[in-house]
């Protein structure tokens, strides 16, 4: 891996907040991730919703940006100026840009010019200008198996999952703990973190309880 310091910046207006975990595991292979904001206007109801308990446990800062106009690249703007202003003062010596918008090309060509690595992360169809300007981008939904411990970032989500399902005794049904999985991150939605079951992902981590209940339902709460 490289022992970069990398600043990973979101468009949020153009990224779903379901890709935060990928995003974070990907950029992980960049570099040393110091550095995570997800830019954007989140009072707009056309901006995915990025305030979510999981966003906000694996890390991430929200930066609101708000519209000078109604058709100004405001947040592009944003995440150009703090990529410049991060390697300049040193805070980061790479910059990762998740976003699938051509035109953070030019910023990516700078930066590298300047001698800085800027990464790419985003969909499969984002701006061909934009992947060939980049030292390299990755794709969502394209990951390899993940394998090995369970990981901090990990156990972080499971807690998230399970406390917006537990009962007054932390008890969650443990469908509905996957089921919250499923739709709030994709890198498990892809491989289930590569484990067989949930309740395997859980056993994994040495953190959380599993028990039977009388109605033949699985639940499983965290050990305080």
């Amino acid at each position: 891996m490289n022992e970069k310091k990398l600043a990973l910046l979101v468009d949020g207006e153009n990224i779903a907040p379901e890709f935060a975990e990928e995003i974070l595991h990907k950029a992980g292979t960049l570099g040393i991730v110091s550095v995570r904001i997800v830019y954007g206007e989140f009072r707009r109801t056309t901006t995915p919703p990025w305030q979510s308990p999981v966003v906000k446990a694996l890390g991430f800062d929200l930066c609101r940006v708000k519209r000078a106009f109604r058709c100004s690249n405001s947040t592009d703007e944003a995440i150009c100026r703090a990529a410049k202003r991060l390697v300049r003062r040193g805070t980061a010596e790479a910059v990762c840009i998740v976003s699938a918008d051509g035109d953070f090309a030019a910023l990516a060509e700078e930066l590298i010019a300047e001698g800085n690595p800027c990464f790419g992360i985003g969909p499969n169809d984002a701006s061909k200008k934009l992947k060939s300007s980049c030292s390299e981008f990755l794709c969502l939904g394209d990951s390899s198996p993940v394998s090995g411990p369970i990981r901090k970032q990990q156990i972080r989500v499971l807690r998230v999952a399970v406390t917006a399902h537990a009962n007054k005794n932390g008890w969650a049904k443990i469908q509905a703990v996957e089921d919250y999985l499923q739709i709030h991150s994709t890198l498990y939605r892809q491989q289930r973190w590569g484990f067989a079951s949930i309740s395997e992902v859980f056993m994994a981590t040495n953190q959380f309880e599993l028990q039977d209940f009388p109605d033949n339902q699985y639940r499983v709460r965290h050990i305080a």
